[in-house]
């Protein structure tokens, strides 16, 4: 593998590692740390906040622009905002803190329009969109949770169990047991907002290095 994009939330970013910047990525994240396992490039385009549906917009939109041998996508918290103000992307959650002083109708719009069942299938629809997306086009892919959530069970609840037969799991690691990175990462140390440190990206990048080779990618 030569070519890998990278797409998730502060995780794959790597949030307060000794070296991130708010403008560069840390190259002690899983990414790079995977990058180098397979002797590849990565073009790391994490963002501290960064949603779902700014995950799927840029997979499919960097995909057609350009060729890369993996494309990993770290999905995040479904009840994420992807928004823009005057052409700059804006990182919104429900936690987020800053937008009381400058949105403060943000905040408002999240809680009056949250559904959770509506929130779980947009997601799964792109998810789906994404997986079918990439076949077509013939791209390797691998995506993945951050939050440890079992998701076909909040499926089964929400009554949309429809969605669960069409995932194909080989590529969705943690799918079947509901792991994501914050099971990887194990009992690591934290930064202060509670981000893995540098054990916990090596660990993640261990666990999907592992998961490539099991998949017969490389030997």
């Amino acid at each position: 593998m030569k070519n890998i994009l990278a797409l998730g939330c502060s995780f794959t970013y790597g949030a307060e590692l000794p070296d991130e910047t708010l403008t560069s990525p840390s190259q002690l994240a899983w990414p790079s740390l995977l990058a180098d396992k397979l002797s590849a490039n990565v073009n790391n385009l994490g963002r501290n906040g960064g949603s779902n549906s700014r995950i799927y917009r840029l997979a499919v939109e960097n995909t057609l622009k350009h060729d890369y041998d993996l494309v990993i996508c770290a999905w995040t918290d479904i009840v994420r905002l992807d928004i823009t103000y005057r052409g700059e992307e804006m990182p919104v959650t429900i936690n987020s803190s800053w937008i009381d002083k400058d949105f403060p109708y943000l905040k408002t719009f999240i809680i009056n329009h949250h559904d959770e069942r509506h929130i779980l299938q947009t997601w799964m629809t792109q998810v789906l969109t994404l997986q079918e997306f990439f076949k077509r086009k013939n791209q390797k892919y691998l995506f993945l949770n951050m939050p440890g959530t079992f998701y076909k069970h909040h499926l089964e609840i929400q009554q949309l169990e429809y969605f669960i037969d069409s995932i194909d799991s080989k590529y969705f690691m943690g799918w079947d047991e509901g792991r994501g990175m914050v099971d990887w990462q194990g009992d690591c140390p934290l930064g202060p907002a509670g981000h893995p440190l540098e054990l916990g990206h090596q660990r993640i990048a261990n666990k999907i290095y592992e998961h490539i080779r099991n998949i017969g990618w490389i030997s």
